[in-house]
């Protein structure tokens, strides 16, 4: 029984550090409007035993029509990365948890998954830096937090335009 376990955890490993892999290009403004900072966190604690992946992609147009990977994190690599994008223009922010962990039922080895998406609509500002966290608790309660690291406070016009944006993801 532990050998098919651990066989199990093996392989959900190795599918997250596969799914890690390199992030995309940024987006940052040609306009000359400057640039803000967004730092993409992972909102989830891994234990031993349990994996999860986060995927950020924006939208640099805020209508949710031209989404880019900005990054992928798994709990073998480092719990943030930052990316610059266009100042002035509205962007939004489609966040992806997927998480999982071995169960043993029935004496059959199986592998137990959730995902939680979440989406934010804001206009960043120039020199500003944006802490971004999809909070995903085992539990599968999720949600995005956008907080201007400048303020202390979420930006103005934030909006969660979760139904028109996942849809046309």
């Amino acid at each position: 029984m532990f050998k098919r376990l651990r066989k199990t955890l093996v392989a959900g490993a190795l599918l997250t550090a596969a799914l890690a892999g390199p992030a995309g290009a940024s987006l940052t403004s040609e306009a000359g409007g400057g640039t803000a900072t967004l730092v993409l966190s992972k909102g989830y604690k891994a234990a031993f035993g349990r994996g999860a992946m986060v995927a950020y992609s924006l939208s640099s147009d805020g209508r949710c029509d031209d989404w880019k990977l900005m990054g992928r994190m798994t709990w073998a690599t480092g719990n943030s990365r930052t990316e610059k994008v266009g100042a002035g223009t509205p962007v939004a922010v489609h966040a992806t948890t997927e998480y999982f962990y071995p169960t043993v039922q029935a004496g059959q080895n199986s592998v137990y998954s959730k995902r939680c998406d979440g989406v934010a609509r804001f206009t960043p500002q120039a020199g500003h830096t944006y802490e971004i966290v999809h909070e995903t608790p085992f539990d599968g309660k999720c949600r995005l937090i956008v907080t201007d690291k400048d303020t202390q406070v979420a930006p103005p016009g934030l909006t969660y335009p979760r139904d028109e944006c996942l849809f046309r993801h």
